[in-house]
């Protein structure tokens, strides 16, 4: 029983280190250019997941139409600018590859259910 508990986290502690990728990339020669990277996701969204567009992208304290923070991740950590996509409009930086693929699979149910966290006020 023990070894199928410790099993069972080590699997679950491997998905979700999986799915973000914070650290940097082990072969630098992979890297490429922002303007190779960003794509753009031709979908047309509900507007509850263009306002949650618009409440991400005042999460950094400034309304620019660029989301720094990974979505994929609920906006908890910091994007990269040379792994990005846009979607109506906005520019949305990731923190992996894995990320930004997982967003472009489905934009509109991955928008939609991130919870969107308080933006920055400035003191």
């Amino acid at each position: 029983m023990k070894n199928l508990i410790l099993m069972a986290i080590a699997l679950v502690s491997a998905v979700a280190l999986a799915g973000c990728e914070s650290k940097t990339q082990a072969d630098p020669a992979s890297d490429t250019d922002a303007a190779d990277v960003t794509t753009d996701v031709s979908l047309t969204l509900t507007p509850e997941s263009k306002a949650k567009l618009a409440l991400a992208d005042e999460v950094d304290g400034k309304a620019d139409k660029v989301i720094e923070n990974c979505y994929t991740c609920a906006l908890g950590m910091k994007g990269k600018p040379e792994i990005a996509t846009k979607v109506e409009g906005y520019e949305l930086h990731f923190c992996g590859q894995s990320c930004c693929d997982y967003l472009e699979k489905d934009a509109e149910k991955v928008i939609a259910a991130t919870k969107i966290p308080e933006p920055k006020t400035e003191e």
